[in-house]
């Protein structure tokens, strides 16, 4: 786990938004030339502070914005709000199942080709849309780009930093990254990526996040700090804390094959310092015992990922290895690839047909890569960390063993060497792996 993240943090900055190259740009755009940009905002019974979130969309600089407000049925003075707007925005007000179905409903309506949302007791920050359009200007590669954000309390007061960071699939895996109400994306990564799960009732975004991902989402951090994102005892966040966690490790197993020491710590912490149980009365006061429940329970679960029931770690570290190193057929074999899609350093696939076969995916690391054919190096190529990378592998001849062999890889949490996460491939099928 400690080689993974400080891979995430080797990361090159190259994605950091130039302050002073963003002064020189001129003027900003006007609206012939501004690309439409859509916000929506899912709402019930935010009447305290919809007419906050509602003037910071329309007091922003920028010239061409589409905001839809989504609002469940409100029984408060919501409605009432929305109406003194008069044509200012689109709105609707009537039942609906809950959060995520709202965005979904107002990005179905959405006709943008930068998309963001925005919850009814957040806040974006004035010039954050400019800042963002200008951006992606500037960046036409990137589908998806977040900034900084502040935490705000009932009454506006700034409480603290929303921990952003330089992106990478593990660093998001780590903890999440990206603040919600700071990202904005292009339509035709939500195109790829399609629409919020609607089981999900916490966790839809950090989804959402890592499905663009997996979908070959281009994910860029600028150091901006564009919004405010409301913490309060009575948020959804921090109300249904357990909830918020099953959702999260759902997600990340989902994605990525594990969850992160992080998340099993903030689980621990809350269950012994924050609720009122007999268990954490009686731990509450002996130091660090949430850290040592959730390494346990870290154990136990990264035991379990690997489907290697009442084994020792020992022994389903061993049994693990030769799952993956050994094929029922005598005509194929496949050494090296984990039933997560993650391949070891050195790799083996044995092909029966002379073609151009290929790889996709990508290194959690700057590395080298040597493609050998029945051991004699043919190629060198060289894979940049977190850049979906296809590779190319010319065999000519009938039948003969390909190795893959990475020059540097990370270690995950039950210490296997991971090298090159595979997205796509024709090197072998399903059935070579049983």
């Amino acid at each position: 786990a400690k080689n993974l993240h400080e891979a995430c943090h080797s990361l090159k900055s190259q994605f950091e938004f130039n302050a002073a190259e963003k002064s020189s740009s001129g003027s900003r755009l006007n609206v012939t030339e501004a690309p439409l940009v859509s916000i929506v905002t899912p709402s019930y019974n935010q009447g305290p502070f919809l007419r906050r979130t509602i003037e910071s969309v329309l007091t922003q600089d920028y010239p061409n914005i589409e905001y839809l407000v989504v609002d469940g049925g409100s029984k408060d003075e919501s409605v009432a709000i929305l109406k003194s707007y008069g044509d200012k925005f689109t709105w609707v007000s009537e039942p609906d199942n809950g959060q995520t179905h709202a965005i979904n409903k107002g990005f179905a309506q959405a006709k943008g080709e930068i998309l963001a949302y925005l919850n009814s007791d957040d806040v974006i920050y004035p010039a954050a849309v400019s800042t963002v359009v200008d951006y992606f200007k500037r960046n036409p590669a990137c589908d998806l780009v977040y900034g900084r954000a502040d935490y705000l309390d009932k009454d506006d007061n700034i409480t603290g930093s929303y921990n952003t960071d330089h992106y990478s699939f593990e660093r998001n895996m780590h903890d999440c990254c990206i603040c919600q109400p700071a990202c904005f994306w292009q339509k035709r990564i939500a195109d790829l990526v399609g629409p919020f799960d609607e089981k999900l009732n916490f966790g839809m975004d950090y989804d959402y996040w890592l499905r663009t991902d997996r979908a070959g989402g281009n994910i860029h951090h600028i150091s901006d700090i564009l919004a405010g994102s409301r913490l309060y005892s009575e948020t959804k966040t921090l109300s249904a804390r357990e909830e918020v966690y099953g959702d999260i490790f759902h997600v990340c197993r989902k994605h990525g094959g594990y969850v992160g020491l992080s998340y099993f710590q903030g689980l621990w912490h809350h269950r012994l310092r924050e609720k009122q149980t007999v268990l954490s009365a009686l731990l509450r006061y002996i130091p660090s015992s949430y850290k040592s429940f959730a390494r346990i329970h870290h154990r136990l679960s990264c035991q379990s990922e690997l489907s290697l029931r009442g084994l020792s770690k020992k022994a389903a570290r061993k049994l693990a290895m030769k799952s993956n190193w050994l094929s029922k057929h005598p005509d194929s074999m496949v050494r090296g690839f984990y039933s997560d899609n993650w391949l070891a350093p050195n790799s083996r696939f044995r092909v029966k047909g002379s073609k151009n076969y290929y790889i996709i995916g990508f290194a959690p690391v700057d590395t080298e890569l040597k493609v050998s054919i029945d051991g004699k190096i043919c190629q060198t190529v060289t894979i940049e960390a977190n850049i979906r990378k296809l590779i190319k592998i010319d065999v000519e001849l009938g039948r003969c063993e390909v190795q893959l062999n990475f020059l540097r890889h990370v270690t995950d949490t039950v210490e296997r060497r991971l090298a090159f996460h595979v997205e796509s491939t024709d090197l072998f099928s399903e059935v070579d792996l049983y």
